[in-house]
C-alpha cells in the first residue's frame, strides 16, 4: 500500500519501509539470524551441564578418597636378593687419575607364580554425597597357586643368592581400603603380611612378608591368601601366573568387562547380578616368569570389571542438548511458514521469546533430573514447554488449527529426541534418517508455493 501523501512519489524511506514489511527474503534472513542467536543460551546450558557433571566427579573423588579408589591387585611375587658380580666404583686420586674399585651391590631377582587362581566376590553399595550417588564396593578376594623352586641359571651377574632375605609381595593399589589383616599361607606356614614393599622394581604399593625359601628346597611352594578390600567403580587383576584363572561374582547388574582380556566363556549377566571368569597364559602377555631388576608391561596386561551406574543423567542431558538447534530450527520454520502462507505477522521479539522458552526445556530437564530421574524430568519438561509454546502461538495466530499443528510437531520432536537418546549404537543412524524424513516432508508440503507471489503480496 502506498502510504505517501497524494500527488507525491514515495520516497526512499517509504519504499524501504514497505520492502521491509513485505520482503520474504528479509524475514527468512531474520529467522536465520535468530536461530544463530539461540546458540548462545544453548551453549550456556551445555556449559552448566558440564559443570554439574564435574561436581559429580568431585563427589566421587571425595568418596573414593575415604572409602577406596579403583583397585588393581597384583601378585604374589617372590623376590630374592642377590649380590651382583663385577660392580665397579670409580674414584680419582689427587692427580685426577681414575681408580677403579670393585664393591658388592645387592639387587633383586623376581619370580612369578607357576599357577595362580583368583576368586572374588564383589559386594556393591551406593553412597550419597549431597544429591549425588556414588557406587562403591567391598571385595573378598582369594589368591591361590604355586611357585617352582627359583632357578638362577643363565644369569652370570649373580655372585651370591641371599636366600634368607627372600620375600613375597602382593600389590594393592589403595592401601587405605584394606579391611582385614592379610595372612599368607606358605606351604605349611602362616605368615602375617606387613605394609610396604621392598624396592619398586615390580610393585609400588602393597604388602609383603619374609618367606622361608632355601637353596635345598626340592618341592614347589604352595601359597594362598585372603584379601578384603574396598574400592570404587572398578576391580582389576594382573595375570602373573604361567597359567592364571580368575572369576568375579557380584549382585551388580550393570558390569563392563574391560582391560587386556575379556571373560571366556561368555559372562552371565542378569538382573540379579553377574558372574565372569578368565583364563590367561604367560604366552598372552609381554613379560617373563623370572627376571632381574624391573620388567615392563604389567599394567598393560590388567583385566577386570567396572561397575557402572547406567542412568547417568548428565551424559543423557548432554546428548539431549545437542539436538537443541534442531528443535528451535523446526519450530521457527513452522512459525515462518505460518507467517508466509497465512499472512500472520510475527515480530522478531516473539521469535526470541519462543526460542528462550525452548531453551528453558533443557534447563528444566537438567535441574529436575538431579532429583527425580531423567525420564520423568524429560516428560515433565517436554509437557510444560509444549503447552507454553502452543498457548503463546495460539495468542499470536488466533487459530486452534495452527496451534494443534504446532503441538503435534513439538510432540513428534520431543519423542524423536527421547528415542535417539535411549539408543547408543544406532543413534546416528536413526537421527540421520529422521532428519532426512523431516526435510523431505517440508520440501513436499512447500513444493507448490509461489515464493515470488508471497513476496509481492
Amino acid at each position: 500500500m502506498d502510504t505517501s501523501p497524494a500527488g507525491r512519489e514515495p520516497g526512499f524511506f517509504d519504499r524501504f519501509n514497505d520492502w521491509r514489511k513485505n520482503s520474504l527474503a528479509l524475514k527468512l534472513a531474520t529467522v536465520g539470524i535468530l536461530i544463530l542467536l539461540m546458540m548462545i543460551p544453548l551453549g550456556m546450558i551445555e556449559s552448566l551441564i558440564w559443570e554439574r557433571s564435574s561436581r559429580k566427579n568431585e563427589a566421587e573423588s571425595e568418596v573414593a578418597s575415604t572409602w577406596g579408589g579403583r583397585q588393581e591387585i597384583c601378585g604374589p611375587v617372590l623376590t630374592i636378593p642377590y649380590i651382583a658380580r663385577h660392580v665397579s666404583e670409580v674414584h680419582y686420586d689427587q692427580n685426577g687419575n681414575p681408580i677403579t674399585q670393585a664393591k658388592p651391590e645387592i639387587r633383586y631377582a623376581h619370580f612369578l607364580p607357576k599357577t595362580l587362581s583368583i576368586t572374588s566376590v564383589v559386594d556393591p553399595m551406593i553412597r550419597n554425597r549431597g544429591i549425588y550417588e556414588v557406587l562403591v564396593y567391598n571385595a573378598d578376594i582369594h589368591l591361590e597357586g604355586s611357585f617352582v623352586k627359583p632357578d638362577f641359571t643363565g644369569w652370570p651377574e649373580v655372585e651370591e643368592v641371599l636366600w634368607s632375605s627372600a620375600f613375597v609381595s602382593i600389590g594393592v593399589t589403595d592401601m587405605r581400603a584394606i579391611r582385614d589383616q592379610i595372612t599368607l599361607a606358605w606351604n605349611d606356614t602362616s605368615l602375617a603380611m606387613e605394609p610396604g614393599v621392598q624396592g619398586s622394581d615390580v610393585l609400588y604399593s602393597g604388602v609383603s612378608t619374609r618367606t622361608p625359601a632355601g637353596i635345598n628346597d626340592t618341592v614347589d611352594y604352595r601359597f594362598s591368601a585372603d584379601l578384603r578390600v574396598g574400592g570404587n567403580s572398578s576391580l582389576m587383576f594382573i595375570p602373573l601366573g604361567e597359567e592364571t584363572s580368575a572369576s568375579v561374582l557380584s549382585t551388580w547388574a550393570s558390569p563392563k568387562f574391560t582391560g587386556a582380556f575379556l571373560p571366556d566363556p561368555r559372562p552371565e549377566v542378569g538382573k540379579d547380578g553377574f558372574s565372569a571368569s578368565w583364563k590367561v597364559l604367560h604366552l598372552n602377555r609381554n613379560y617373563p616368569q623370572r627376571f632381574l631388576g624391573s620388567a615392563e608391561g604389567f599394567s598393560e596386561s590388567a583385566f577386570g570389571v567396572e561397575l557402572l551406574i547406567m542412568v547417568d543423567q548428565y551424559q543423557r542431558n548432554e546428548r539431549s542438548a545437542k539436538y537443541g538447534m534442531m528443535l528451535i530450527t523446526l519450530v521457527f520454520l513452522l512459525f515462518f511458514f505460518t507467517q508466509a502462507l497465512n499472512g500472520v505477522r510475527i515480530h522478531f521479539v516473539q521469535y526470541l521469546l519462543v526460542g528462550f522458552s525452548l531453551s528453558m526445556f533443557y534447563l528444566l530437564l537438567l535441574s529436575f533430573s538431579e532429583h527425580i530421574g531423567f525420564n520423568k524430568s524429560y516428560a515433565l519438561g517436554a509437557l510444560s514447554t509444549a503447552v507454553l509454546v502452543t498457548l503463546y502461538f495460539k495468542a499470536i495466530t488466533r487459530s486452534w488449527k495452527l496451534s494443534s499443528m504446532l503441538l503435534f510437531l513439538l510432540f513428534f520432536i520431543f519423542t524423536f529426541i527421547f528415542v535417539i537418546i535411549q539408543m547408543e549404537d544406532f543413534a546416528l543412524l536413526v537421527g540421520s534418517v529422521g532428519l532426512f524424513v523431516v526435510l523431505a516432508t517440508v520440501m513436499y508440503l512447500s513444493r507448490k508455493v509461489d515464493w515470488y507471489a508471497l513476496g509481492r503480496r
